[in-house]
């Protein structure tokens, strides 16, 4: 049931004007009325506070939210865990691309909102959150905006200054006019006409184009110091490198000027060194001179420029003269200008007459002479570029031609006619003596065989020998004998051998091997002991050689063979290659492989003998030129009577032609040529046995099998019954003449 309420209940009527407040106390409307006003203030005040207070704490949040969004969190071991929004944005910033940079950005900041929102308890905390985070995007997504456009900028302009790099080297290290250089030229010329370019760099592009056509000229200028310093510097003396700046005109100036200076006096030593070899000079003296003018080592450099085209006018004359002409060389009179450089060049000219003839006294003639001739030089060239072993043949044959006629046209003694130069002779040798095996020791003498051929093996064994080839290498290539080369050869040592061999037999068999093989070796010794003089010491040459048959013989007692039977079957091997039976000769079984008629040798020399003794061709010989040669100071007559020395002409021919033919008739005798190829004729003079000899240098000589080299030169034949140099048929001896004893290998 409702309850009905009146007017009158619920507000008061007019009548009624006041209430008691307590028993006995009335309050009056307008006190009552104050009171609910003073509650209503009480009431707006802590409303008023309490909002303070939820703002204040939602303020308070949101700095504690926005602290822990921008911390790094680290784990309590140290790890680190995850970047705060702070660090994020100044990485942001650091970005050189904007559009990624900021979609980054506005994507990080997203989640935080989004992670962060949910957890704000305050009131106004979420609100105040949301504008905070408003402000910052603004904020923080405009400094990204501007730092990642600049440096955008800054890549884009690192970037073309790259390419202006890379041009920059394509211009400056390929050559005018190549394709490279013609291409980077057209790259430059496209970059400093480009707007977007231009743009980039505002009013720097200038500047930039004027420090990169700078720095391509200092570039250009390096490379090319590396190349030729003095050809630089003339480049730079005529502005070649025109976009130079004022700093670096003055500091490379000096730099280049010093350079061409220290490449100047490097070449004029080369230069030097070309003069000597008549070689043209490679720059003029006008080139050479004009780093040091202004300069005090001008002078210098002058005196030796001046030398070096005064020996190079001279120097030809050395180098074609024959030996007998090298004395009368002209030097420099010491007068009038340039006295010093003409003093220096006379003691260069001086000096290479020297070492000419040293060189060919020490057996390089050939290392000579491929110096200082062009054309035997481009042959020397030609064999060490040969492919393949023919062609190497081919200009082996070519330098060798050419050298025959270089030695014939120079004079130079036969002795000293050598193929090889020292360094290649001295070169072969080491290597005989470094290889281990005897195969390989033997594979390279029979290499060298096949290069040069066998004709001229016997050249090139005196070469080798000359320069250490040892003694059991030159038996090797004398013997036939397998076995003995074998032996010859092998890498076994002599006090080792020695050692081995005490133990097997007696102190007096032991000490009896020595004179044993002496005994044996006698006839041969006895030849080698009649050569003349030479460049071999026959003692020497037969102590080396008794070594090594020595060596032979302990190397095959070692390996069970009785000392007798060792030393006999030796010794027969070697020999074997021989006929002794001349006490001033021997006869070999063949010469580089090919045989030799030993009966037909012995005919021949005894029937020259007979020749002389009764035909006028001593006279046929000598010819024109006579005899008088013998009695010069350097011939063979050391004294003259009296009345010879101061006769007439006519007088003093006639004696000595005389006393000659009686001299050379009575005291004849065959010896071995140099090579132990063949025979010459000598007599017992009274400086010893000296050769007969014609005015010309000929010989009577001749070969015991045919020489290739001397074919077409009618001065030495082989076992023809012809005269040698004449070429005049002699009376033939039989061989049959000559007993089967007589011809018996002892």
């Amino acid at each position: 049931m409702a309850i009905k309420i009146y007017q009158s209940q619920i507000r008061p009527t007019e009548e009624v004007t006041a209430r008691a407040s307590t028993p006995g106390m009335r309050v009056s409307m307008d006190t009552a009325a104050s009171v609910g006003k003073a509650f209503s203030g009480m009431a707006s005040a802590g409303e008023a506070l309490y909002v303070k207070y939820e703002q204040q704490k939602s303020e308070n949040e949101v700095i504690e939210a926005s602290k822990k969004m921008d911390e790094n969190q680290v784990a309590d071991t140290g790890e680190f865990l995850k970047e705060g929004l702070g660090t994020k944005v100044n990485k942001f910033k650091e970005s050189t691309k904007p559009d990624e940079a900021l979609a980054n950005y506005k994507q990080e900041w997203q989640t935080q909102l989004d992670t962060i929102t949910p957890t704000l308890k305050g009131k106004f905390a979420k609100r105040y959150f949301q504008s905070y985070m408003n402000k910052r995007y603004i904020s923080e997504s405009g400094a990204i905006r501007n730092n990642t456009f600049v440096n955008f900028r800054n890549e884009s302009r690192s970037l073309k200054i790259n390419k202006l790099q890379d041009i920059t080297y394509r211009l400056s290290n390929n050559p005018e006019g190549s394709v490279a250089h013609n291409q980077a030229s057209a790259d430059k010329n496209d970059f400093f006409s480009s707007q977007n370019n231009y743009d980039l760099f505002g009013d720097k592009f200038k500047q930039l184009e004027f420090d990169t056509l700078n720095n391509i000229d200092v570039l250009t200028i390096e490379v090319d110091l590396d190349k030729n310093p003095r050809q630089t510097y003339e480049n730079f003396k005529v502005g070649k490198y025109k976009n130079l700046n004022a700093d670096s005109k003055t500091k490379l100036g000096l730099k280049i000027t010093l350079a061409a200076q220290q490449q100047t006096k490097n070449d004029l030593k080369e230069e030097s060194e070309r003069s000597v070899l008549g070689l043209p000079e490679k720059y003029s003296a006008k080139e050479y001179l004009a780093p040091f003018v202004g300069y005090e080592d001008y002078k210098q450099i002058k005196n030796i420029v001046d030398t070096n085209n005064y020996v190079r006018e001279a120097i030809t004359d050395v180098h074609i003269a024959k030996s007998g002409d090298l004395k009368d060389i002209n030097l420099y009179d010491l007068t009038g200008d340039n006295i010093a450089s003409k003093r220096k060049a006379n003691n260069i000219i001086t000096n290479e007459i020297a070492k000419r003839q040293k060189a060919i006294t020490e057996g390089d003639a050939a290392g000579y002479f491929s110096k200082v001739d062009p054309e035997l030089k481009a042959i020397d060239d030609s064999i060490n570029k040969a492919q393949n072993v023919e062609d190497k043949k081919k200009f082996i044959e070519e330098k060798k031609t050419y050298l025959d006629q270089k030695y014939d046209d120079l004079d130079i003694t036969e002795s000293k006619r050598f193929y090889l130069s020292k360094a290649e002779s001295s070169g072969y040798v080491t290597a005989i003596k470094n290889a281990e095996r005897w195969q390989d020791q033997e594979g390279i003498l029979q290499g060298i065989t096949e290069l040069y051929g066998k004709d001229n093996m016997p050249k090139i064994i005196n070469h080798l020998v000359s320069d250490g080839l040892p003694m059991e290498h030159q038996q090797s290539l004398a013997t036939n004998s397998v076995p003995l080369k074998k032996d010859l050869l092998a890498a076994a040592k002599i006090p080792d051998l020695e050692s081995l061999v005490k133990k097997e037999i007696s102190s007096a068999e032991y000490t009896g091997i020595d004179r044993k093989i002496a005994k044996k070796l006698q006839k041969y010794e006895d030849i080698i002991m009649n050569q003349p003089e030479g460049n071999t010491d026959p003692v020497g040459f037969m102590v080396d050689m008794k070594a090594s048959i020595r060596k032979a013989v302990l190397l095959r007692v070692v390996n069970g063979t009785s000392t007798s039977t060792a030393i006999k079957n030796v010794t027969e091997e070697f020999l074997a290659d021989y006929s002794t039976k001349e006490k001033t000769f021997w006869v070999p079984k063949d010469v580089n492989g090919e045989g030799v008629s030993q009966d037909i040798v012995y005919n021949k020399a005894e029937l020259l003998k007979l020749h002389i003794e009764n035909t006028d061709y001593l006279e046929r010989f000598h010819g024109e030129d006579g005899f008088a040669h013998y009695a010069t100071t350097d011939g063979s007559l050391s004294t003259l009577p009296d009345f010879a020395a101061v006769s007439t002409p006519k007088v003093f021919n006639a004696y000595v032609k005389d006393t000659m033919i009686k001299s050379i008739k009575k005291n004849s005798k065959w010896l071995l040529n140099d090579k132990g190829t063949g025979l010459i004729l000598y007599f017992e003079g009274t400086k010893g046995d000296l050769p007969i000899i014609n005015k010309n240098g000929d010989k009577i000589e001749f070969l015991f099998v045919d020489d290739p080299s001397q074919i077409g030169k009618q001065k030495i034949y082989s076992t023809e019954y012809l005269e040698p140099l004449t070429g005049l048929p002699l009376e033939v001896v039989s061989p049959m003449e000559f007993s089967e004893t007589e011809m018996t290998i002892d």
